[in-house]
């Protein structure tokens, strides 16, 4: 099965109730990505009138880790990789589109996690990923192992 995608603009999906998302979820794909840490001063600067907000993209985040958790299926935490670096913000163009370092972000937990499945039993795959994520903003990883 693929993974749960949503049609049109990425955030209307954070627009479906909770319960509807949930149920989606539940016949979707054998992975699911979080969605990304948001930034709502920075967004409401340029959408005053939206009602997108950092708490409900949050609540949709621990929803999938949960679900994906419990259905024992791959859960990329694209909002908790965010969120790990300092100046989260800057992946992000107007508070909710990736931004360069964004995109890289996402490139290179997609490759961890579907191209090298077992990095984190294989010293040569974390050596490779320790020096990748050092350099991430630079370029998007090869594949090393």
């Amino acid at each position: 099965m693929p993974a749960l995608r949503c049609s049109g603009h990425a955030a209307t999906c954070l627009e479906l109730p909770l319960r509807r998302r949930r149920s989606l979820m539940k016949v979707a794909g054998r992975h699911f990505w979080t969605p990304p840490a948001f930034d709502e001063i920075k967004h409401r600067k340029s959408n005053p009138t939206t009602k997108r907000s950092s708490r409900l993209a949050a609540q949709y985040a621990e929803a999938c880790v949960s679900l994906g958790t419990r259905r024992n299926v791959t859960v990329v935490d694209l909002r908790s990789e965010m969120l790990k670096h300092e100046n989260w913000q800057d992946m992000l163009t107007d508070g909710l589109h990736f931004a360069k370092r964004g995109s890289q972000l996402v490139a290179l937990n997609w490759w961890l996690h579907f191209c090298c499945r077992n990095w984190k039993n294989s010293p040569l795959a974390f050596q490779c990923f320790s020096q990748k994520v050092r350099h991430f903003t630079e370029r998007i990883p090869k594949v090393c192992c």
